[in-house]
């Protein structure tokens, strides 16, 4: 088997590093991009559970949306930190 000439190597090794860095700067971005925009959800949810005042149906409603936002993070980290 042939082998690549010292410099070729070098370079393909860091073509390779600069793709992983590129792949994971996006990557990161994104995560960033949507954890952006849970917080505003967040953030809405937190405002109607103040208005809800003394109804009750409506701060359960309020709550459930919390904790599925709560585990919308929590996956969102987990998918990000696996690949």
């Amino acid at each position: 088997m042939r082998r690549l000439p010292t410099v070729m190597a070098f370079s393909v090794l860091a073509l390779a590093a600069h793709k992983l860095q590129v792949t994971l700067a996006d990557r990161t971005m994104g995560l960033a991009a949507l954890m952006f925009a849970l917080r505003w959800r967040l953030e809405y949810l937190l405002n109607q559970l103040k208005k809800s005042g003394d109804d009750e149906q409506k701060r359960d409603e309020s709550m459930k949306m919390i904790e599925y936002l709560r585990k919308e993070i929590k996956y969102q980290v987990n998918v990000f930190l696996q690949r």
